[in-house]
């Protein structure tokens, strides 16, 4: 008895739709307090001082939240700091936005912004 290709192949593939079908049952939903993230690599670590790869930075995206942004056309936009200004060739000023708290509960302020940039030149 000769079966065709296109026998063989609509085999294999119902095969493979009732396989999928069931996996996909079979997996419970994520509790409220889980985030589920798929990407084709493993974030390195979640210190955002420490990341130089694209796939920590997707996930720390997620997580941390910048002083400024950019939009779909690259231009500055405010996140955590209202607006900001460059004086001088070597100094930055940035109006933080007020009543910001970590997870934790602490505020977001000018100590807090100092300390990460400290912390980023110097992690030791």
């Amino acid at each position: 008895m000769r079966v065709t290709m296109s026998a063989r192949l609509a085999t294999a593939m119902v095969a493979a739709f009732a396989l999928t079908a069931t996996a996909a049952r079979s997996q419970t939903a994520p509790s409220a307090d889980t985030i589920v993230v798929a990407q084709g690599a493993d974030a390195y670590t979640m210190d955002p001082a420490k990341h130089s790869v694209f796939p920590t930075a997707s996930i720390l995206f997620h997580v941390y939240d910048p002083l400024i942004t950019q939009d779909a056309s690259g231009k500055f936009q405010p996140a955590l700091a209202e607006s900001w200004s460059n004086p001088d060739a070597t100094t930055w000023q940035f109006k933080l936005r007020r009543n910001v708290k970590f997870h934790n509960g602490e505020e977001f302020d000018a100590e807090a912004v100092k300390f990460t940039f400290d912390r980023a030149l110097n992690p030791e």
